[in-house]
């Protein structure tokens, strides 16, 4: 498999997709209001780059996740620290699943040259040609979900 991380210039492709995202006309693409403004401290983190995520309060199956990528230097403090605190801070929990893949550069399962919403996830087949982290959370309570957001863009905003 090749390595492929974000850079300033993807970074910035990908914060110009997250801005064209509000104007989609399909609620289903729609970033979710109660995730918004996580997402935006999350974008403020120059070397870490959101770059598909759901709240699903309401979905036990797929859960709040998010997908991530991030600069090469900060793989080791991302699998050595930050994913092992959260999952530990979460899966203890009464009824809380929190899991994480890694996902090395792959094609965009959601492109279809027929659908042009004008957004990256649905429009580009390049748009997961990246190495990113998917984090999921699953749990039938809000006030889980609302916490998992919380503490992902607050730990994300400082990671260095």
């Amino acid at each position: 498999m090749i390595n492929i991380y974000l850079t300033s210039e993807l970074k910035q492709f990908y914060l110009d997709d997250f801005n064209k995202i509000s104007q989609v006309s399909i609620d289903f693409w729609k970033i979710e209001p109660e995730i918004l403004p996580y997402l935006t401290i999350i974008n403020k983190n120059k070397k870490i780059q959101p770059i598909y995520s759901k709240y699903g309060v309401n979905d036990s199956i797929k859960g709040s996740y998010i997908k991530f990528c991030y600069f090469q230097e900060l793989e080791e403090q991302l699998f050595k620290s930050f994913l092992p605190d959260i999952l530990e801070e979460f899966n203890d929990l009464e009824n809380v699943t929190c899991v994480y893949e890694f996902h090395y550069p792959h094609e965009n399962p959601n492109y279809d040259k027929k659908t042009a919403l004008g957004i990256s996830a649905t429009d580009n087949p390049e748009h997961f040609r990246v190495n990113h982290i998917k984090l999921t959370l699953r749990s039938y309570k809000e006030k889980y979900h609302l916490s998992f957001w919380k503490e992902l863009s607050d730990r994300l905003f400082k990671i260095k």
